[in-house]
Parts: C-alpha cells; sequence; structure tokens
C-alpha cells in the first residue's frame, strides 16, 4: 500500500512517537510510507528516528492564520496518489477531512483521546471540535488507540462499524527492564536505599491533574512513607508557580523534586519505583505502558484505557481519589516486596500486548479488512 501519515508536527511526544514507530514498521513490511507534517517543529530531531526509504513533506504552516500550507496540501495528495490517507489527532484529522474531494484514497482519522472537552488552556480546542463535527462523514474509517476512545467517537456521531481500536506500541528495545540506568539515576538524585522514589510523568497542565498527585503524596507521606516525589515535564509557569505554592501548603518542598523534560526516560522509568498517572483523561496512556514495560508498577486513575493497561484492579483509582492514589501505590510497593507484582511480570505483560510488531499487524489488518484492500 502507498500510504501517507498526515501529522501537526513531529515534536516527539506520544502520538509522535506513534508515528514514527508505525511508518517504520510499516516500511519494513514494504509499504510505501511519506509522513506530512504541517509545522517544522521537531523535524530536525525526528528525521534520523525514521528508515531513509520514507519520505517527509512539510508543509511549513508557522503561523495560526496561514492558510496556504492546505494548498501544499492538496499537491502534495495529488503528486504522491496515496492509497490511505491516516490522520493522527484532531488538527490532522481536519486537514485530512478536507482532502476528501482531491484524492480517490481512503481517509482514515486516528483518535489519541478521549477526552469529552479541551483543555483549559487550549483556547482553539472547541474548534477543533466544531470542524470534527462538521467533517465526521469525511472518513473512511477511524482508528481509536483506545476502547475508550472508540466509544466516544460513537457516542459524537461516527458510525460504529467505521471505528476500530489498533492499541499503541511500545518500543521494547528501548523501553526494557535496565538496573543499571536506573541504579544511576538513583544515584543523580542521591536516593538513599529504602526511599521509595514516587513519579508522575506528564506535561505540566491541567488534565493531567498534579493536584491529586501532590494530594496522594502528602497522604502518603502522613501514612510515615519514606519518598521522594518526582515530578518530570515541562508546562505554562503560571500554572507551574501555582503547583509550587500548593506544594508548599502541603509541607512537601523537602521531598518533591522537579526534573523538568527528561530524554532519558528509560532510566526514569527504571530508577521509579512507582508512576502515578493521576490523569482526567486519557486514550492509551504510552507513559503507563512504557513505566510497565520498565518493570515498574504504576497506578492510574481510571481514565481511558488505562485500567486495561495495568491489569489489577488494587492499581485503579477513581478520578480525583488522592487516598486510592495513595492507597494503590503502597499496595504496590508492598506487593513487589511480596512477590505479588514483579518486574519481569510487568515488563512481561506489556510486550506481549503492546509491543510494535503488534502495532503494524493490527494497523495493517484495519486498513485490509475495512477499506476493502488485497
Amino acid at each position: 500500500m502507498n500510504i501517507m501519515l498526515v501529522a501537526g508536527s513531529l515534536m516527539l511526544g506520544g502520538a509522535e512517537r506513534q508515528i514514527v514507530n508505525l511508518a517504520n514498521e510499516l516500511t519494513r513490511r514494504h509499504h510505501r510510507v511519506t509522513i506530512v507534517a504541517v509545522r517544522s517543529r521537531g523535524l530536525e530531531q525526528t528525521q534520523p528516528l525514521l528508515a531513509p526509504d520514507i519520505t517527509i513533506i512539510c508543509l511549513k504552516r508557522n503561523r495560526a492564520y496561514d492558510f496556504w500550507f492546505l494548498w501544499k496540501m492538496v499537491r502534495a495528495v495529488q503528486h504522491h496518489q496515496p492509497d490511505v490517507l491516516y490522520s493522527f489527532l484532531s488538527s490532522a484529522n481536519i486537514i485530512s477531512g478536507l482532502m476528501r474531494p482531491v484524492t480517490t484514497g481512503k481517509i482514515v482519522w486516528g483518535i489519541r483521546s478521549a477526552r469529552r472537552r479541551p483543555d483549559s488552556g487550549d483556547p482553539l480546542g472547541y474548534l477543533r471540535m466544531f470542524w470534527t463535527k462538521l467533517l465526521r462523514r469525511c472518513p473512511h474509517l477511524v482508528i481509536s488507540n483506545s476502547e475508550a476512545g472508540r466509544a466516544l467517537a460513537i457516542e459524537q456521531g461516527m458510525t460504529a462499524d467505521k471505528v476500530v481500536v489498533v492499541p499503541n506500541g511500545i518500543d521494547i528495545k528501548e523501553f526494557r527492564i535496565d538496573r543499571q540506568s536506573g541504579l544511576q539515576f538513583r544515584q543523580s538524585l542521591r536516593a538513599e536505599k529504602d526511599e521509595l522514589l514516587v513519579g508522575i510523568v506528564a506535561s505540566i497542565r491541567p488534565v493531567k491533574d498534579h493536584i491529586t498527585f501532590f494530594k496522594a503524596a502528602a497522604e502518603m507521606k502522613a501514612r510515615g512513607t519514606k519518598a521522594r516525589f518526582l515530578v518530570v515535564g515541562e508546562g505554562n509557569r503560571t500554572y507551574v508557580q501555582s503547583l509550587l505554592e500548593l506544594v508548599n501548603d502541603l509541607d512537601l518542598a523537602d521531598q518533591v523534586k522537579w526534573l523538568g523534560k527528561r530524554t532519558d526516560l528509560r532510566a526514569v522509568y527504571n530508577g521509579l519505583d512507582i508512576l502515578i498517572s493521576s490523569s482526567l483523561a486519557e486514550g492509551f496512556s504510552n507513559v503507563v505502558a512504557e513505566a510497565m514495560a520498565c518493570g515498574t508498577p504504576a497506578v492510574v486513575t481510571d481514565v481511558g484505557d488505562s485500567a486495561i493497561i495495568v491489569g489489577h484492579p488494587s492499581l485503579v483509582a477513581p478520578v480525583g481519589d488522592w487516598h486510592a492514589l495513595a492507597q494503590g501505590a503502597i499496595w504496590a510497593t508492598n506487593a513487589l516486596v511480596g512477590g505479588t507484582l514483579s518486574a519481569e511480570e510487568l515488563s512481561n505483560s506489556i510486550e506481549k500486548r503492546y509491543d510494535l510488531a503488534s502495532l503494524a499487524t493490527k494497523t495493517e489488518r484495519a486498513l485490509i479488512s475495512n477499506l476493502h484492500f488485497t
């Protein structure tokens, strides 16, 4: 198949990593793959990660009111004549939907979230929702990365038999048990042997609900747990400042360490004792699956497919329930010591269900069976 993948940019967030992984896997299976990035951000960092046979097109839309890029997109589609135009995230889905009149290829939308409303810090979110609803008849197929995303898409008017689930794929060669890198990470923080490292790895914005994470940390401290709480990620300065004030109010300043954005995530995951995901909304959480692939248990809120990924009710808490998150983290710690959980078991569960080969196979199957390719 001649497949064109469309993304807003190639900055290596969760969806963009999936595009890179999927493009490489499909190329290995002798499909012709072209990636179209609307914006140039992240292109230099991402290009070396892609197979040399993959064609990259950048539309260079770097201003909000620059619509000339749509003509560039039309020309790219007409020149490459893809069998499949597969877009990721709402902005790219809108663009691919607008291409339906100019291509004989099949339009496929990728849904990566199960959120009913946009982030409060996203002023264009409702506009994207409007255009998505307006163009919802355009795609021939919708691929959600979670069961929760599929259910929401159907609820919002997508035809049920056109919406299928293909979970994300995890690079198990990169995200694996690596005790040496974990030890070096702990040593860099001067963590004591009996000190738990409990972390949240997420962009710092309201939907990730760091407030509940910090309240769970305060609960663990109140119960006598010797732990340090690590915050990996970046965010809006004003919002971060409000969280700093909360940390001080909770008397956690000495226990919380802000690490900013990290590129050594395998070391981070291996160094953590527990990962907490306190999100208000998710589709398929890459962070949760990556941590587990590295042998680290994740305690999650019951959003998206997070409960399916972790696979144990004691590791799942209701949204906003910091008491349950704290209890889950304490349970996981005791389960690791007592042998109820093991790093190898956690890692194997991700490899069996969510490796990159499965991502490519399920994508191929979805395209062939639903779009009637042979």
